[in-house]
């Protein structure tokens, strides 16, 4: 396991640090779900994809589609996010969509992502590479709970055959599905 960036903490989210930041050798892409702003941030409420650093490629402002990450302490809020890669298209898409409370279903994705963007993973990431999740608000106080989460993977093990070398030319869409709850 790589080890805690030295001077990590707060805004870094123990991934990178003031110096190393926006280095390609950080090797990270994240969906970012910020409710503080930072000078570099279009607002507090707001979702955004960071590669190799804290600060967002793209992001997309959520009061516009009714979302609000973290309302107050007294009233929770609930959501679930969907990130999609297409491995032959290189694109990656994040949707969101509110639920109605903890114990309710999972409402259907949205037909329209809020973040579409070109990402060749492999080209980014490394071949091995972990996953997870991380929060930081600074000095702030802030309950997030990732309440339910599935990855599906697909691996084709063995030679390269000209049949596998085709299946992995069309891509392995990786789905992740998160039920986010913010302030809970």
């Amino acid at each position: 396991m790589k080890s805690l960036v030295y001077l990590s903490y707060g805004q870094y989210l123990g991934l990178t640090n003031d110096t190393t930041d926006n280095q390609s050798t950080n090797d990270i892409v994240a969906i970012e779900l910020d409710t503080v702003k930072q000078d570099f941030d279009i607002d507090k409420n707001h979702i955004g994809l960071n590669i190799h650093s804290i600060r967002s490629v793209v992001s997309k402002p959520l009061n516009p589609e009714n979302i609000t990450l973290a309302p107050n302490a007294s009233t929770p809020a609930f959501h679930n996010i969907w990130i999609h890669y297409n491995g032959v298209e290189k694109i990656i898409r994040i949707y969101i969509a509110k639920q109605l409370d903890k114990d309710s279903s999972t409402p259907p994705m949205p037909e329209t992502p809020i973040i579409e963007y070109n990402l060749d993973l492999r080209n980014t990431v490394n071949q091995n590479s972990y996953f997870g999740f991380a929060a930081s608000t600074g000095t702030q106080t802030e309950l997030n709970c990732v309440r339910r989460w599935n990855i599906t993977v697909e691996y084709f093990p063995g030679p390269k055959s000209p049949l596998s070398v085709i299946m992995r030319s069309v891509g392995i869409p990786v789905v992740v599905a998160l039920a986010v709850c913010f302030g809970y």
